[in-house]
C-alpha cells in the first residue's frame, strides 16, 4: 500500500471512529433516547453490548494501521470501549439529564467489547505463529 493511501486509511478509520464515539456519547447522555420495539434490541443490555461491540471493532480497525502488533491494537480497542463505557456511565450518573448510570450496563458494555475485541484479534492471528 503506498504512504498516501495509507494515510487516508488512517484518516477515514480515525473518522469512523469519532463517529462511533460520539453517537454512543449522544445516546448515552441524551434525556430521551430512541426506543426500539424489538424483542432484543429492545433490552437495554442487548443494546449496550451492541453498541460497544461495534466501538471495540472501529478501534481495533483503526488501531491496526499504527505499529501495533494484532495483540496490542485489539487489546487497546478493548480498553478504549470499556474505559468509553465506564466515562459515560460516570457522567450519565452526574450529568442530571435523567440518566442514570448502571453496573449492569458497564456489564453489558464489557461483553461486547470482549467479544468483538477476543474474534478481532483470533481473525488478525490465525494462522500466525
Amino acid at each position: 500500500m503506498l504512504e498516501r493511501e495509507r494515510k487516508q486509511l488512517v484518516w477515514i478509520r480515525f473518522i469512523i471512529l469519532a463517529g462511533v464515539s460520539a453517537g454512543i456519547l449522544w445516546l448515552s447522555l441524551t434525556s430521551s433516547p430512541p426506543v426500539f420495539d424489538d424483542a432484543l434490541l429492545g433490552w437495554d443490555k442487548a443494546q449496550h453490548a451492541l453498541a460497544y461491540g461495534v466501538l471495540a471493532l472501529v478501534a481495533g480497525r483503526f488501531f491496526s494501521l499504527g505499529k501495533l502488533t494484532s495483540s496490542q491494537a485489539w487489546g487497546l480497542a478493548v480498553v478504549y470501549a470499556m474505559g468509553y463505557g465506564g466515562l459515560l456511565e460516570v457522567l450519565q450518573a452526574v450529568a442530571g439529564t435523567g440518566r442514570m448510570g448502571e453496573w449492569g450496563d458497564l456489564v453489558a458494555d464489557a461483553v461486547g467489547a470482549l467479544s468483538v475485541g477476543s474474534i478481532g484479534f483470533w481473525l488478525r492471528t490465525r494462522g500466525k505463529p
